[in-house]
């Protein structure tokens, strides 16, 4: 079960961590959430093929892009990117987003 909670939220570890240490498990903020998403991308882009760069992309970002203002509009937008030009597009709208929050 843990793992599939990581899917969506990779930091679940250091919340376990923190919480395990009695520590304040802080939310993750959307400008955290959108770096890792840009993160995980330029790693997948590096070492996959453009289609399953593409793939993957959707998958994860289904995943992380939930439970903030706009991540419905976002993961939609690269749901239904055709290629990565597309996604890239969403991608350097996110982080312009996120550099204004």
């Amino acid at each position: 079960m843990i793992g599939r909670g990581a899917l969506g939220r990779p930091w679940i570890f250091k919340d376990i961590k923190d919480y395990k240490n009695d520590k304040k498990i802080t939310p993750m903020s959307t400008k955290n959430i959108i770096k890792i998403c840009i993160e995980h991308y330029k790693l997948l882009r590096e070492h996959k093929d453009e289609k399953v760069c593409a793939n993957l992309t959707k998958k994860h970002f289904s995943w992380y892009l939930k439970g903030f203002r706009n991540a419905s509009n976002w993961r939609k937008k690269v749901l239904f990117a055709k290629d990565l030009k597309q996604i890239e597009s969403v991608i350097f709208e996110m982080e312009d987003y996120s550099n204004s929050v």
